[in-house]
């Protein structure tokens, strides 16, 4: 997963708020509030994408793996 140089700015600024907790923190603006948001959205969407792309690739491999000769399904029509 990559980050672009806006992501990694609300990143370092939301985990300084959290490293360093007291009255700066409590004065976060709703921008900073709003960014968290936008990046934790971003971030959950990337790890949606991740979970996609695994699925079709292992999918796609079984089907590449299915398609060989020799494999078991291939075997198993050939003995019927």
């Amino acid at each position: 997963m990559a980050f672009g140089a806006e992501e990694l700015r609300v990143l370092r600024r939301a985990l300084a708020l959290a490293l360093h907790p007291g009255p700066a923190s409590a004065s976060a603006s709703a921008q900073d509030v709003q960014d968290c948001l936008r990046l934790a959205e971003s971030v959950d969407e990337a790890t949606r994408e991740g979970v996609r792309l695994r699925a079709f690739l292992v999918a796609d491999l079984a089907r590449y793996r299915a398609a060989l000769p020799g494999t078991a399904a291939g075997f198993l029509t050939l003995l019927e």
